[in-house]
């Protein structure tokens, strides 16, 4: 995805994304967690954004020293965000801490995060 294509879309959109990627082993535990529950952020769309390419210019705009992190978004601006812990990633818990309703039996809601919150 582009920053041009990212910008578009959020433009005038209420977004929860997921910044990952496909080499990072905790991206893949933590991207079913994300899709069985950012849904139940209501009022958030999801979107999913892969950041293979280490010098993607996203990773600098926004901050992501550690993938998976998820920002939500409220027309192109950063409202919240849950950044990944290294060696850890990120758990159902920490979709919590954003406002999704996570099931009790989902997917990763197994550990209680130590989360790095920040507000733009």
């Amino acid at each position: 995805m582009t920053e041009t294509s990212f910008d578009a879309a959020l433009a005038g959109q209420r977004r929860v994304v997921l910044f990952h990627a496909t080499w990072c082993p905790f991206c893949r535990m933590f991207l079913p967690v994300f899709r069985a529950n950012a849904t139940g952020m209501t009022g958030w769309e999801p979107l999913e954004v892969v950041l293979d390419d280490e010098e993607d210019p996203l990773y600098a705009r926004f901050g992501i020293d550690v993938v998976p992190t998820v920002i939500r978004f409220d027309d192109g601006a950063v409202v919240d965000r849950v950044n990944g812990r290294p060696y850890v990633g990120l758990t159902a818990k920490d979709l919590e801490a954003l406002g999704a309703s996570v099931a009790p039996g989902s997917p990763g809601n197994a550990r209680s995060p130590v989360r790095t919150r920040r507000r733009g």
